[in-house]
């Protein structure tokens, strides 16, 4: 099915069609949700005015293999480590396409360019800098807030991020704007559950092995149910990690509990779908987009009253006390207990999943670039 476009955005007066340069090292890393956003963004901007703006995505040729369709890529041979290839590489390559702005859309991008926008998607490394490794933390704690306070503009996920770069001194309140993510129409009610049928009933779990995401509360929780419960379903934990990651030990694992690792993103919709229950117990979040993808699959949600959670899953989630096995525990066993209330949430979170779509976001960001275009005069990147 082909996607629709978003309205056109009316501006102020015309201007001349202005190139825009993506920084794609997105392209050469795992996808998680900030890769995720960055390729979907991607190409729902480039449908969504091309009248008006050329997108170019620049990356490394190592990323060659995970093009966006609908977008312009120069692929470069270079070979640099990544950080080496953003700060130096990155903006030549920007002025050589003949880019009027350098857009860094997954939390880095480099120094020497003011004429940037750069989303950051939250303040993690300095809320909880002991989720990383001591290398990641160093690196994002110097340059976040350069690049936030020396970028054009800002963009971040959510309320509660925009409050945390500003409470961190990594943007400045006039320069800074919210670009929710989306969801994907391959996450609706009644996708086929496929050969994940073979493995229910199940709860499920979904999220990268970061100290942040609390999987050890999960499992605590899940040795306190009663075997009435824990004796006639598994747990399923999909999520790979990251040597970006401080380690969390996680063994042994309580009956029941299976690692399905990294799960391939064509297979999520149906792991979504078969599963009883959807539980996401991470402390800190600067959005929250497995939860979102559940209730969009039509799974019922328990989650960490923490961070972001709230305000983007609303009324249409389950909470518990972040860090409380005990909580956790309860909320999952009444639950599981009442396929009414079950039944209720997932209606109410199949409403809430429209609310945000990828179309949505990309009207977002071309106001934001209208904006910034439709200003006073401006210098662009070209020598």
């Amino acid at each position: 099915m082909p996607l629709s476009r978003p309205a056109e955005v009316s501006l102020p007066h015309l201007f001349e069609r202005r190139t825009i340069a993506v920084n794609g090292l997105f392209l050469t890393q795992r996808v998680t949700g900030v890769q995720r956003y960055a390729r979907e963004l991607c190409v729902h901007l480039a449908q969504a005015a091309p009248a008006r703006y050329r997108l170019v995505l620049i990356s490394p040729r190592r990323g060659a293999a995970d093009i966006p369709p609908d977008v312009e890529v120069v692929l470069d041979e270079t070979r640099l480590p990544s950080p080496l290839w953003t700060q130096v590489r990155l903006p030549f390559l920007a002025r050589r396409v003949g880019a009027d702005l350098l857009w860094s859309p997954t939390n880095i991008g480099p120094l020497a360019v003011r004429r940037q926008i750069i989303t950051i998607f939250d303040a993690s490394v300095f809320a909880c800098p002991e989720a990383f490794s001591f290398a990641f933390r160093a690196y994002y704690r110097l340059l976040l807030p350069r690049l936030g306070r020396r970028a054009l503009r800002v963009v971040t996920v959510s309320e509660f991020s925009r409050c945390e770069l500003l409470r961190f001194g990594m943007a400045r309140p006039s320069r800074i704007d919210i670009v929710s993510c989306g969801v994907s129409r391959a996450f609706h009610a009644g996708c086929d559950a496929g050969p994940w049928c073979e493995k229910q009933p199940y709860v499920l779990t979904v999220g990268s092995r970061d100290p942040r995401k609390d999987l050890a509360t999960l499992l605590s929780a899940w040795r306190l149910l009663p075997e009435s419960i824990r004796g006639r379903r598994k747990l399923l934990v999909a999520g790979g990690g990251g040597n970006v990651f401080a380690g969390e030990a996680l063994e042994p694992l309580p009956e029941g509990v299976e690692l399905l690792g990294r799960v391939r993103e064509a297979d999520l919709p149906g792991l979504y779908a078969a599963s009883d229950l959807f539980v996401y117990p991470s402390r800190y979040e600067g959005f929250g987009l497995p939860p979102l993808e559940a209730m969009a699959s039509g799974t019922c949600v328990l989650a960490s009253r923490a961070s972001s959670l709230p305000e983007v899953l609303g009324d249409a989630a389950a909470y518990f006390e972040p860090r409380d096995p005990g909580d956790l525990a309860g909320r999952i066993q009444a639950l599981l207990e009442s396929s009414e209330e079950r039944s209720r949430l997932r209606s109410a979170g199949l409403r809430r999943a429209l609310r945000f779509t990828w179309e949505s976001a990309a009207v977002q960001m071309l106001r934001i670039l209208d904006e910034i275009f439709s200003g006073p005069p401006f210098r662009n990147l070209r020598p």
